[in-house]
């Protein structure tokens, strides 16, 4: 699955998705759900379990559903 596709698959059917974020030491994994997409910045509002955080779009490796 692209980006693209993950990240609006989880903001239409709010359901959880793992984003593979780069990190210049390790790439990290984050769980959550896509709640607001912010185009102008491009960023997205993710929401794990515990807390939202902004992820630059551009950060984003690989969506996994």
């Amino acid at each position: 699955m692209t980006r693209r596709s993950g990240i609006g698959y989880s903001l239409v059917k709010q359901e959880q998705i793992t984003i593979v974020l780069f990190d210049p030491y390790k790439d990290l994994m984050v769980r959550g759900v896509v709640v607001q997409v912010d185009r102008q910045l491009r960023r997205i509002k993710f929401q794990s379990e515990v807390d939202y955080s902004w992820i630059k779009i551009d950060d984003v490796i690989r969506v996994i559903t």
